[in-house]
C-alpha cells in the first residue's frame, strides 16, 4: 500500500502483524515520514506492532535536518540515530550474532550497475539508546542497520540505512526482509 493510503486511513496499520516501510531514496523533499504518519506508526508500535524501515535518506530527512519532532520520532520511536549522511561504500558484512541479521551473508546493495538504481548516500546509523543495537554493518565497519525491542509494548523495529529493495542478490534481500523474528 502506499503512504497515502495509510494517511487516509484506507489501510489500517493495527490489522498486520508486521509493517515494511519501503523509502527507496526518499528525503526531505518527499518527507520521509510526515506528521500523521509518525502519529500512526506511534500508535501501532504502542500497541506493540512490528516495523521494517529502509531507505537511504531516513535519517538525514528526520534527524539531520527534521524539526524536533522529527528527532524525537526517529530517535525514540525508531530507535535510531544518524551518524552520517554517506556510508561511502556499497558493500554489507555479514550479519550480526544475535540480531535480526544473524546467519546472513556478506553482500552489497546497487551502485546503478545492477540493475536497480545508484544509492548515493547511505545512511550511516547507530543505535539511540540501550533498546537498541546495530544489526548490521556496511563493508568499512560502519552501521547500516539498527533493531530495537521496547519492552513496555514488545514493539519491535528495524531499520536500514540503505533501501532494500537495491540489494541485488535475492537471496540476501529476502534473508534481510524475512528475519525480523531473531533477537528483535
Amino acid at each position: 500500500a502506499s503512504n497515502e493510503a495509510v494517511q487516509l486511513l484506507r489501510v489500517a496499520l493495527p490489522n498486520y502483524s508486521v509493517v515494511a516501510w519501503s523509502l527507496g531514496e526518499e528525503s526531505t523533499a518527499d518527507e520521509t515520514f510526515n506528521a500523521v504518519e509518525q502519529l500512526l506508526v506511534s500508535g501501532y508500535l504502542n500497541g506493540g506492532g512490528s516495523l521494517l524501515v529502509s531507505g537511504a535518506e531516513i535519517g538525514w530527512d528526520l534527524d539531520a535536518q527534521g524539526s524536533a519532532n522529527d528527532r524525537t520520532f526517529f530517535r525514540n520511536v525508531l530507535g535510531a540515530t544518524y551518524s552520517a549522511d554517506d556510508a561511502g561504500t556499497h558493500a554489507l558484512q555479514a550479519g550480526l550474532p544475535g540480531t535480526v541479521t544473524q546467519g546472513t551473508a556478506a553482500g552489497s546493495f546497487d551502485d546503478g550497475t545492477h540493475g536497480t538504481y545508484d544509492v548515493d548516500y547511505p545512511d550511516v546509523l547507530v543505535p539511540t539508546n540501550a533498546q537498541g543495537t546495530t544489526c548490521l554493518r556496511y563493508g568499512n565497519g560502519l552501521g547500516a542497520g539498527v533493531q530495537k525491542l521496547d519492552p513496555g509494548t514488545g514493539a519491535r523495529v528495524v531499520v536500514f540505512g540503505f533501501p532494500l529493495e537495491t540489494v541485488y542478490d535475492a537471496t540476501l534481500r529476502a534473508q534481510l526482509v524475512q528475519q525480523r523474528d531473531r533477537k528483535s
